[in-house]
């Protein structure tokens, strides 16, 4: 299954459409009234909403070659089930096979692909023309009858969700860890380990100013992922020879203030390691560089980062 992630936001009933599959289970098909046709697939056990009651429903949105347009979200949709809703039944047939799910209930709606993104902005995304229709994988998780409910809903989910994410970023600790010290043994390099993971090579060590949070400090550096991609240099020479040079850019060593956030959490801390004057080398585990975001096509999620620096200059802040 492709998947074709697109910069739009579907609107359903006023809000984002959050989306979810219904799995590999067989169903009925059904015929509305309206004409609208879906798939439907039942546990037996869910309760029939009823109007003035809220649910919670996920979704996945994909196209009729089975590429996927809009994922599910780690936060399900709250909807209700009131008369605005209902009255927009008429025109959406999304909502119109929504009105008829139960809790547990899912099913797979086929619309117009004008209904996800209308015509005139369909110039902008050629695919189309490969595309009959876009298929909405609706699946009912739980309803509430108050706000109440909803809230204390939505609090465990948060919970959940966060407990989920630190036991993801433990145990990718431990594998960046893991293939920092593989990378380290294979090329025969001793590096020291600070308490949150960073590891560090000093190769020259100055004789100036230490830095420290707050200074400001002028830094040469050229990045590379462990995989060998370089990405990017302040160092005109090295983006010659690694193929980064960008005519018109100036190059030269990067400025910004110590430990303001200004910088990825590897140079933070790897930077006030060092007085001016110094070489180093940082290995940054994913977690103290950019996690799990994608930074262009050279720095995937979750990369582990190498950067060679240089402490050029310090410079204190004036008050001190």
């Amino acid at each position: 299954m492709k998947k074709v992630m697109k910069p739009f936001a579907l609107l359903f009933m006023g809000g984002a459409l959050l989306l979810s599959s219904c799995g590999g289970n067989s169903g009925k098909v059904v015929t509305l009234e309206s004409g609208t046709k879906y798939t439907l697939f039942e546990d037996g056990k869910g309760k029939k909403i009823s109007e003035g009651e809220f649910f919670a429903i996920e979704s996945e949105l994909r196209d009729s070659n089975d590429s996927v347009w809009q994922e599910k979200s780690p936060m399900p949709g709250i909807f209700k089930m009131d008369s605005i809703m209902l009255a927009q039944a008429g025109d959406n047939p999304v909502v119109q096979v929504i009105t008829k799910l139960s809790e547990g209930d899912s099913a797979v709606v086929e619309v117009a692909d004008s209904l996800v993104i209308p015509t005139p902005y369909q110039a902008r995304y050629p695919q189309l023309a490969n595309i009959s229709h876009f298929n909405n994988h609706l699946k009912v998780i739980g309803h509430f009858k108050s706000e109440e409910e909803v809230r204390q809903y939505q609090e465990g989910l948060m919970a959940d969700l966060k407990k989920q994410e630190e036991e993801e970023a433990k145990a990718l600790v431990a594998k960046d860890a893991e293939e920092i010290e593989a990378y380290l043994k294979e090329n025969g390099i001793e590096a020291e380990k600070t308490e949150s993971g960073l590891y560090y090579v000093i190769t020259e060590k100055g004789d100036g100013t230490q830095a420290a949070a707050g200074d400001k400090v002028r830094v040469n550096y050229a990045g590379r992922t462990l995989k060998g991609v370089w990405f990017d240099t302040s160092i005109e020479s090295v983006a010659k020879e690694q193929d980064l040079y960008m005519e018109g850019r100036p190059y030269g060593p990067f400025e910004f203030t110590l430990g303001r956030g200004m910088v990825i959490k590897g140079w933070d801390e790897g930077i006030a390691l060092l007085p001016a004057g110094s070489k180093a080398t940082l290995f940054i585990p994913s977690a103290m560089a950019y996690g799990p975001r994608a930074m262009g096509d050279k720095i995937a999620a979750n990369s582990i980062l190498i950067f060679d620096v240089e402490l050029v200059e310090v410079e204190k802040p004036e008050n001190m």
